[in-house]
């Protein structure tokens, strides 16, 4: 049927039961099966942080003098966050929506920097392949140009390889505190010591580990710097809704030099509606995350984080040690936190993780190599020997099982086969009907169809079509 715009509203509780009809498509993550995507912190501090939500969901962040109180909140986190990451009293940020904002703000700031000495230039940006994508989208946004640098033997980027990518267009170094795919932090110290031996800004993207990586360190573990104690460190995102338990969405971009914050701001004084500024890359936006997250911080304190960070990471070294004593598995590299990856070099990983998913468990998935991916929090406390029964029981099954099912084999072959045959037009219209193909699949197995094709495909092009036309698929009302 048909989506049209209401003519009349619906009777609320009408509403509400359509509203509950449609959440059941959705994960239900309390029951502890889902890594990342939603950090809790507790009913107590989500219920009173739910209600302080409440109390500013109306109210605009745009006008900085017109919501007084949510703008002295924003103050203050990037003051306490500032002072979590030994910033000094000149340390100046901002709230921004979440990580991908942070990162476009700093590489923003980066651009505007080199362009006042060197104008109409593309500035570069060096990153470890391991860097968030958020910084290829703001590249992509912004008209800069991204070098990934490779990874050591260790997983964490290779500062002589970042040091060989320097040109007279680099503008910023940026290093991982810790990387998303396999838990570890890049050696900030020496790519911030290279950054200040050439005179270029050094970003720590710190989304996952800000607000986790310093309770550790309080607790005892062994921690890589990776804050404002580390000279040459100029920008460092963090992100509030990840291991700060903040409502979504709230992220920090944090600065050592007020003069860099400056560059971030988007001011224009010829505008008939008057004179227009905004701190970050949105306008208007609620005042709700803003305070909740604020509401977060003052409930919990110190103390809080650091009883949080201990029972995660008493479940990862449960989960950890369980994984270790499953035969054929392996956790990649040195993780310093709950962020962590596992491959085989016996079994199809995504195999295990798509049975995984039949047992409800939901983990992401990574390629080159190939791996599933865990993100512990405090969700999964309790939960830690029914995940590794279903992990030791799905490897089993995929031991058992060498074979791919029909129509992912079918999928896989016609799409790498067609792929070197058909002119681009006409496999453009084959990837559409793929991608039906595979999201048919289900959650089962349509993951191992996806990385199966991606194995197979030599073209990177015809991979990013089939996931553009999935991409489109889901985005479509029914």
């Amino acid at each position: 049927m048909k989506t049209i715009f209401p003519l009349k509203g619906t009777v609320s509780q009408e509403l509400l039961d359509e509203i509950s009809r449609y959440r059941q498509e959705d994960f239900g993550w309390r029951n502890g099966k889902m890594f990342g995507y939603v950090y809790y912190p507790g009913d107590e501090t989500a219920a009173v942080a739910e209600r302080v939500y409440m109390m500013y969901i109306h109210d605009n962040t745009l006008n900085p003098t017109a919501f007084g109180s949510v703008r002295r909140m924003e103050n203050e986190l990037v003051a306490m966050a500032g002072e979590l990451l030994h910033g000094s009293r000149h340390t100046t940020g901002s709230v921004t929506s979440g990580g991908t904002e942070s990162i476009l703000m700093a590489m923003k700031v980066a651009r505007d920097r080199k362009r006042e000495g060197m104008p109409g230039i593309i500035p570069e940006v060096i990153v470890p392949v391991t860097a968030h994508p958020a910084f290829d989208k703001a590249a992509h946004y912004l008209n800069m140009r991204l070098l990934h640098a490779p990874l050591g033997h260790d997983l964490r980027v290779d500062v002589r390889a970042m040091e060989s990518l320097i040109s007279t267009r680099t503008v910023m170094l940026v290093g991982s505190a810790p990387c998303f795919p396999y838990g570890v932090v890049d050696p900030i110290t020496e790519i911030a010591a290279l950054a200040a031996r050439h005179k270029l800004l050094c970003h720590v993207d710190a989304c996952l580990g800000g607000l986790m990586l310093p309770f550790l360190e309080k607790l005892g573990y062994p921690v890589s710097p990776f804050d404002f104690r580390v000279k040459g460190v100029t920008s460092i995102s963090a992100d509030m809704h990840k291991y700060g338990y903040a409502a979504k969405g709230v992220s920090l971009i944090l600065y050592r030099d007020p003069e860099l914050r400056k560059r971030q701001f988007f001011i224009t004084t010829e505008w008939p509606g008057g004179i227009f500024a905004s701190a970050s890359l949105l306008g208007s936006k609620s005042g709700g995350p803003v305070a909740a997250a604020w509401t977060t911080v003052k409930l919990m304190g110190s103390e809080g984080y650091m009883e949080q960070a201990s029972e995660v990471m008493d479940s990862v070294k449960k989960i950890r040690d369980g994984i270790r004593a499953i035969g054929g598995l392996e956790i990649m590299g040195q993780p310093e936190m709950s962020v962590f990856a596992v491959r085989s070099g016996k079994y199809d990983i995504h195999a295990i993780g798509d049975e995984l998913a039949g047992r409800g468990w939901l983990t992401d998935r990574l390629q080159n190599p190939d791996c599933i991916h865990l993100t512990v929090t405090g969700l999964q406390a309790g939960r830690e020997e029914e995940f590794l029964k279903d992990l030791g029981e799905s490897v089993d099954l995929v031991k058992h099982r060498h074979r791919e099912t029909a129509a992912n084999r079918l999928v896989i072959a016609a799409v790498s086969g067609l792929s070197t045959l058909l002119p681009e037009k006409q496999f453009g219209r084959f990837m559409n009907a793929a991608s039906s193909l595979v999201s048919a699949e289900g959650k089962s197995s349509g993951s191992r169809a996806l990385y199966g094709i991606n194995a197979k495909l030599k073209n990177r092009h015809n991979l990013k079509e089939l996931v553009t036309s999935l991409y489109d698929r889901m985005y479509r009302a029914r």
